[in-house]
């Protein structure tokens, strides 16, 4: 998914610092010592600039020249630098290799067919060290087959002096897929005036317990494991931790 100029703006006020537990919770799991760490899918850095400010040598990537854009002002602002690539991760191609990937809330479940899904985790693998550690975070919205197939929700945001920045969400949800469908449109105000407008719609998956375990293992992963968590951002998601083969 490619953020625009609203979303992006949008996602990085709403979603501005990741909480205290979920940054210990990667320090708790990756070393600073045994080398680079990469984001995938960094955004506007609401994880990987606490991570850099923690001491790790973290690099981001992202598809979004918008949320990179955001991300290297934010840098700038707390006197930070590092390594920030624009690239699509179904085609990864980075001259180095990371001990640990990470891709944070939710980010991955925008990749809906197994195809994408195994393509993505091979790229992850080959751009792993030895016994390199990759950390995928999720979200299964209901673990069942029933629930409401359909949810809407509207937010304001102040973004600047005498503006307001609208967000209406409907999500339609498919149980035999697995998938819900998002429909968000973003209104820019004005003193009360509509002067800028924008519409996305995505699509994202869900798995049952066990099935992104076995995706991980058909990729060649050595090994994985399921964490649930409490991170404030996602109260009710779970991190997968796959461990790539040993040379």
């Amino acid at each position: 998914m490619v953020y625009g100029f609203l979303s992006a703006h949008y996602f990085s006020k709403t979603f501005t610092k990741p909480s205290e537990n979920e940054v210990v919770f990667y320090c708790d799991r990756i070393s600073k010592n045994e080398g680079p760490v990469l984001e995938a899918m960094c955004g506007a850095g609401r994880l990987l600039i606490p991570l850099l400010e923690a001491g790790y040598n973290i690099e981001g990537l992202d598809n979004s020249s918008t949320m990179l854009k955001l991300c290297r002002a934010i840098l700038k602002e707390n006197n930070l630098n590092t390594i920030l690539y624009e690239q699509n991760m179904l085609n990864l191609k980075l001259d180095k290799k990371y001990s640990a990937i990470i891709v944070a809330m939710n980010s991955f479940q925008h990749f809906v067919t197994d195809n994408e899904v195994s393509n993505i985790l091979q790229q992850f693998k080959n751009h792993l060290m030895p016994e390199g550690k990759l950390f995928i975070e999720m979200y299964c919205p209901f673990q069942g087959m029933e629930g409401p197939t359909q949810i809407k929700h509207m937010n304001q945001i102040t973004v600047g002096k005498d503006q307001v920045l609208e967000k209406k969400m409907i999500i339609h949800l498919n149980y035999l897929n697995h998938t819900y469908v998002t429909h968000n449109k973003y209104r820019l105000y004005q003193n009360g005036r509509i002067v800028e407008k924008e519409e996305e719609r995505f699509t994202l998956r869900w798995y049952q317990p066990g099935e992104f375990e076995t995706l991980l293992l058909k990729a060649g992963f050595s090994s994985s494991q399921c964490i649930e968590t409490r991170f404030n951002t996602n109260p009710d998601g779970m991190v997968y931790i796959a461990l790539s083969r040993s040379s």
